[in-house]
């Protein structure tokens, strides 16, 4: 038994640690004794720590760790004040906003590595000339506001605070202004494509105007077809374009007198896809 043994009474006070009782010992695998005890910390928490890092004399355990997180939320609080050191880190930055949004680690992940690329693509239609929709956006004078094209983080937070989900998109409520925060919403992609100013808009025969995804919801007709269709005679009234759709040609085989898939016979023959298409399709 060590002369020097440590004495320690339920109540002692150890920095924000409040001791509860002492534990049964554990046992590393070189033998040796550590002496575990339950505390209770002055924000509510409790927590189980070894006597020895209670009442060294450096204290390295004062606390549950909320005042190693409140001493880091101040350390950050500064760094984050200079735009520069942001930029420099910015994956930091991003991880210390976990709790501030209440998201779990992977989800939150998933949704910066998204966010960034919608702003990527934000800047290339509007700043690089090569983009394909460059001509409908940089063209015609579109561009991003300082506080988002400066630090793209300012342009993360926001879309965290202002509904953004990872089934929408970035649309801007006036399509002859910038992406700003006053000017952009999150949407579904089908919102979207019914207010974009190159949507394809369709008149009925009594002169109502409605978008092409509209007109097919309401009739519940296939969109493709009355894409392609409107495009082929856009000055046709929506009635005219809802004939019946040709239906396709079947994709079902006959082998030894069963129906079956391609991929089926394929494992059976051998052949190849082109020979089970002549074959054994069922016209």
């Amino acid at each position: 038994m060590s002369k020097n043994k440590i004495q320690i009474s339920n109540g002692d006070k150890y920095g924000r640690l409040t001791v509860i009782r002492e534990l049964d010992p554990v046992y590393r695998p070189g033998g040796q004794k550590v002496r575990k005890i339950y505390c209770i910390c002055d924000c509510g928490n409790h927590t189980i720590v070894d006597l020895y890092e209670l009442t060294r004399k450096r204290k390295t355990q004062q606390s549950c760790g909320c005042y190693s997180r409140e001493l880091a939320r101040k350390r950050f609080a500064q760094m984050d004040a200079n735009p520069e050191w942001r930029k420099a880190h910015p994956q930091k930055f991003y991880n210390r906003k976990l709790k501030e949004y209440s998201i779990e680690e992977k989800q939150y992940r998933e949704k910066i590595k998204r966010l960034k690329n919608i702003f990527k693509c934000m800047k290339h239609r509007c700043y690089e000339s090569t983009d394909d929709s460059y001509k409908y956006y940089g063209a015609k004078g579109i561009g991003i506001c300082a506080e988002w094209l400066n630090d793209v983080f300012n342009f993360i937070q926001w879309a965290l605070a202002n509904g953004y989900q990872d089934n929408l998109t970035i649309d801007r409520r006036d399509n002859t202004k910038d992406y700003s925060p006053k000017n952009c919403h999150w949407t579904t992609n089908k919102y979207q494509m019914n207010h974009t100013s190159r949507n394809n808009l369709v008149y009925n025969k009594q002169g109502e105007q409605k978008s092409v995804a509209e007109w097919a919801d309401e009739y519940k007709f296939p969109v493709a077809a009355l894409y392609y269709r409107h495009g082929k005679n856009p000055d046709l009234p929506i009635e005219d374009l809802l004939y019946p759709v040709k239906p396709h040609s079947t994709n079902a085989y006959a082998y030894n007198g069963q129906i079956m898939t391609m991929k089926q016979i394929q494992a059976i023959t051998h052949e190849s896809m082109y020979i089970i298409s002549k074959k054994y399709r069922i016209s």
